[in-house]
């Protein structure tokens, strides 16, 4: 019995098994020559990067594709999705591939812009993060830009957007990394008695973890703020497009002038001790440093 049930698994996935391996040792994804893929929390500016990159339409663009509510084709990528960088999921790597090659085709992703006849292929997603080593360990050669913004203006964003309190991210991350963390991190972990705390425990494992499971080389590491300042030298270099430039003018709330103690009216003392502490237990206090 037990054989027969094999037998009828492999002869109604036998398509899809034989793909799979061809795919892993072609390592080829469809007729594109370039694949990039931006990665960040929501709320941090992904659609104005892909704007800047794609200003002159060179690309075919995937608006969010890694969400199983809009996209049937990735209907296990449920959020939140963790899959460790040494995963063999078979059908997390054949959805994965269907949108890394571009075969996903709804109103959903094509958002942005629609071009679909060219060989260069962008994606933008907000729901990666906790696979990201693993999309780059089985996809190699996507380019992997991992943009990251100023902690508390990204919680404001959030909140302003009407997105979730935290609360189903917080019990997702206490599940999937809790055991790894050290002490000092579980126990800040811990404290995360307010949607602001777990807002910051979201965004400091958000960056954390696919920093720790990725090798500077495998990503560019893109600040929003450097958006800005159209400080994007790195950016042009890491794409191989001396053309990038910053030219959209950005609203008075994501300017550079307006300043930390816009925030400051809606943070106790407390919540800012918090913030310093979290962001330096998980190595991040070198982007954002809150010390002064």
């Amino acid at each position: 019995m037990i054989y027969l049930r094999k037998l009828k698994f492999l002869l109604k996935n036998s398509i899809d098994i034989l793909d799979y391996y061809l795919f892993r040792i072609n390592k080829q994804y469809e007729n594109y020559e370039t694949v990039i893929l931006i990665a960040s929390m929501g709320r941090s500016g992904s659609t104005l990067l892909s704007e800047i990159i794609n200003f002159n339409n060179e690309y075919k663009e995937l608006f969010e594709p890694f969400i199983s509510t809009k996209v049937n084709e990735v209907s296990n990528f449920t959020y939140p999705t963790s899959l460790k960088k040494t995963s063999k999921s078979q059908i997390h790597f054949l959805q994965a591939k269907r949108v890394i090659s571009g075969h996903i085709d709804n109103r959903w992703v094509n958002q942005l812009k629609r071009r679909k006849n060219i060989n260069k292929l962008l994606i933008k997603d907000i729901r990666v993060n906790f696979f990201l080593g693993w999309l780059k360990t089985n996809f190699s050669s996507i380019k992997v830009i991992l943009l990251i913004r100023d902690p508390l203006k990204t919680i404001k964003s959030w909140q302003n957007a009407g997105f979730d309190n935290g609360d189903i991210e917080y019990q997702f991350l206490r599940k999937k990394y809790y055991s790894m963390l050290s002490v000092e991190q579980q126990k800040i972990f811990n404290e995360a008695d307010s949607s602001f705390k777990k807002l910051i425990i979201l965004w400091c494992l958000t960056y954390f973890i696919p920093i720790s499971e990725m090798t500077k080389s495998e990503y560019l590491l893109v600040k929003y703020e450097d958006i800005l300042r159209d400080n994007l030298d790195a950016l042009r270099l890491y794409l191989d497009d001396v053309s990038l430039k910053y030219t959209i003018k950005p609203s008075r709330t994501s300017s550079l002038s307006y300043k930390l103690k816009k925030y400051n009216n809606h943070l106790s003392a407390e919540d800012l001790i918090y913030l310093k502490k979290a962001i330096k237990l998980f190595g991040l206090d070198s982007l954002y440093n809150y010390s002064k």
